[in-house]
Order: C-alpha cells, then sequence, then structure tokens
C-alpha cells in the first residue's frame, strides 16, 4: 500500500503546485529525497552468482524515498551455509567489509567505495524476517525452478 501511496504523492505535487505557491514547494522537496544504490554497486552484487531473480521496491523512511533491491542466487551447492560463504567471500575479495557475522544464518557487508549496504541470508531466514508479497512470490518461483540447491537471499540499499 505505501508504494502506490508514494507514487500518488510525487504526482500530486505537479498538480497542486501552480495554485498554492511556495510553502507547498517546500513541502513537495522534503519528501522528494531518494536513496538508490548506485549502478556500480548493482553490478557488482549481480556478479556474485547466478542471478534468479532481481527485485526493486520502493518505501519510505522518514521523508526519504528508499529503494531497496532484493536478489536471489543461486550457488549450486545443497547447503544454505555454503552458499551464504560464497556470497559474502566474492564480496569480501572486492573490498566489502563485513559489519555484522551472524554465520550460518545471515551476514551484514558494507562497501564505503560503492555507498552501498549488503545482507546476505538464506532464503528461509528472509521469510522469517517479512518480506513483500512480489518478492516472495518472485522467491517461490525460483526455488521450483533450482530443485534442491539452496538459494541465497540479499537485499542491497544505499548507505546513508
Amino acid at each position: 500500500m505505501k508504494i502506490y501511496w508514494i507514487r500518488i504523492v510525487r504526482l500530486v505535487p505537479a498538480i497542486v503546485l501552480l495554485p498554492c505557491g511556495p510553502l507547498l514547494t517546500t513541502a513537495c522537496v522534503w519528501g522528494d529525497r531518494h536513496l538508490e544504490a548506485g549502478a556500480d554497486a548493482v553490478r557488482q552484487v549481480q556478479e556474485i552468482g547466478v542471478l534468479k531473480v532481481d527485485v526493486k521496491s520502493d518505501f519510505t523512511e522518514a521523508d526519504v524515498l528508499v529503494t531497496s533491491r532484493y536478489m536471489i542466487f543461486d550457488f549450486g551447492v545443497a547447503r544454505a551455509e555454503d552458499a551464504l560463504r560464497k556470497g559474502a567471500d566474492y564480496l569480501r575479495a572486492r573490498g566489502w567489509k563485513v559489519q555484522v557475522d551472524r554465520f550460518p544464518g545471515s551476514m551484514y557487508l558494507i562497501s564505503d567505495r560503492l555507498e552501498a549496504t549488503v545482507l546476505l541470508q538464506s532464503l528461509e531466514q528472509a521469510f522469517t524476517m517479512g518480506v513483500n508479497e512480489e518478492v516472495k512470490k518472485a522467491a517461490k518461483d525460483a526455488r521450483v525452478k533450482a530443485g534442491d540447491p539452496a538459494l541465497l537471499f540479499l537485499s542491497l540499499k544505499a548507505l546513508r
């Protein structure tokens, strides 16, 4: 529901701006900040394994529109821990730093150079944390197509 509200709010200022003047302009600029991981971060993350799903999702946090990317990878391994380790090793080799290591459950990495953060976790753990319906449907489809291999769930966001 928030996604639709955001898009409506972003359209309304253009419609109401002319008759209302400076007060509305100030309010519109306040809600028009946008955070999204850059193309270099997206490209680097997409290379960690066989990409099965890539879904963008928008939400508001305070006065900022935040775009997150949710990706699911297949490493051709049978255990979720192995997929998590492979994904983290790939990113660490490219300069990402581990901020939180809750192996074998999840790992949180950051790249100051790319100004992005990544949360790596097993698909099962991602479902317990709660994901939106679009991501959940895409993940279920990916699991069916992959068969037995453990899949890695990745959440990519811009660094604040």
